[in-house]
């Protein structure tokens, strides 16, 4: 599932976690950014730090109330 699909789907960002790791600060549409699922069934996706090349932020996404 890519951020476009979640977006339709009715998802809409949450919380921002620190995570380990390292993701492009390069431009990246809605259709190129991979939405995967944590281990406890939260959506979640990628976001660059500007201030560490070694941690990235996980943008957390969450279904809005209708």
């Amino acid at each position: 599932m890519n951020l476009k699909e979640a977006r339709d789907q009715g998802y809409k960002e949450g919380r921002v976690s620190w995570t380990q790791g390292y993701t492009t600060r390069k431009f990246r549409s809605e259709e190129k950014i991979k939405v995967k699922m944590s281990r406890f069934g939260e959506l979640y996706y990628l976001i660059p730090s500007w201030r560490s090349t070694r941690f990235c932020k996980r943008q957390y996404l969450v279904k809005e109330e209708i």
